[in-house]
């Protein structure tokens, strides 16, 4: 098994701890009242944790990155397919007959199949099929970054990305590579480069951490206007971009100081290794809580939400750290078993 950085551990961790804050706000958003303060402070909270994916993104570009194996590009896609493919696959069926159960969905190859090419299933499946994409184009992004000035590399892959969130639109435009090239990219450079940029970023944490501030508010307060009072303002898309990349790199100063010369403790890797069924499974979790709130009849809004809060964080949780650690522990059985025979 490769030996995880604690720093990448604790940020993995706490995105997949957002993610699910996300999507449980949601539900509550949509029912509040736009013009109390319980609206705005719940709206910050969920428009400001709206990194995650592009962290989740930039994360795998520098694990990938940094190691310093050579890639045997077939046996990479391999190692994806098992460990991501086929566990996404396996959850669309698990969304797919909650869905038929509760929702009348009709089953039809079609529309798994659908489903399954653009994760449409469920609103957090997007992430794999982009994150697929840079996976299969990993021979050209090796070649990118080996080959082209780092500086260069990172300007050209945030204009493209900005231009495409700008003035690119159609109907999965939120699904293709280029919408989050600029965060595989900048990860790229960064796990080629781990060490001189991690102390690069260490030394100027603070600077991430007011730009973190600055574009955050700002972020908040036009996506806030738009919202509420249909206010547009034409580039949020960049504006948040640059929220995206300043709260990405303040995150990662912050758990280098944090986990400088630490191992993790036990229960906090396990967590970070089952981090990719978390994902998988939490909306399931919230639509069960959503079925319960309706039957037991619970009308308050942040009852309800703190129903459902407590209750999707807590079986994500123990079923997937659960299923992480009873697998591991029969791997390392077989293991020894193989061993001495």
């Amino acid at each position: 098994m490769t030996k995880r950085k604690s720093e990448l551990s604790l940020m993995n961790i706490l995105m997949c701890m957002l993610v699910i804050l996300v999507h449980t706000c949601s539900w509550t958003i949509n029912s509040l009242d736009k013009n109390t303060v319980q609206y705005t402070v719940m709206f910050a909270v969920w428009k400001l944790s709206q990194f995650v994916v592009q962290g989740f993104i930039f994360l795998s570009a520098v694990k990938l990155f940094s190691s310093q194996k050579p890639m045997d590009y077939e046996k990479f896609l391999s190692g994806r397919y098992k460990k991501i493919v086929i566990p996404y696959i396996l959850w669309i069926i698990v969304y797919y007959i909650y869905f038929i159960r509760h929702f009348g969905y009709v089953f039809s190859f079609s529309k798994f199949g659908e489903y399954v090419a653009f994760g449409t299933i469920c609103s957090h499946f997007y992430f794999i099929v982009t994150i697929m994409q840079f996976y299969f184009n990993m021979p050209f992004f090796k070649w990118l970054v080996s080959k082209i000035n780092p500086w260069l590399l990172s300007v050209c892959s945030v204009i493209l990305t900005i231009l495409f969130k700008q003035f690119v639109h159609f109907q999965y435009d939120d699904r293709v590579f280029p919408a989050y090239l600029c965060y595989f990219v900048i990860g790229a450079i960064v796990g080629k480069n781990y060490e001189k940029v991690c102390s690069f970023v260490k030394k100027f944490v603070w600077l991430f951490a007011l730009l973190t501030a600055v574009t955050g508010y700002a972020n908040f307060y036009l996506t806030h206007r738009a919202v509420v009072y249909g206010i547009a303002f034409k580039w949020l898309e960049t504006l948040h971009l640059c929220y995206s990349l300043s709260i990405i790199f303040f995150l990662l100063g912050l758990f280098l100081l944090v986990a400088e010369g630490k191992k993790l403790w036990g229960f906090i890797a396990l967590m970070d290794r089952a981090s990719f069924g978390m994902y998988l499974s939490h909306i399931l979790y919230i639509y069960i809580a959503n079925d319960i709130i309706a039957k037991t009849g619970i009308t308050d809004l942040f009852c309800a939400y703190a129903f459902r809060f407590v209750f999707t964080y807590t079986l994500t949780f123990v079923t997937c750290m659960g299923y992480t650690f009873i697998k591991e522990k029969i791997q390392n059985a077989r293991k020894t078993a193989r061993a001495v025979s």
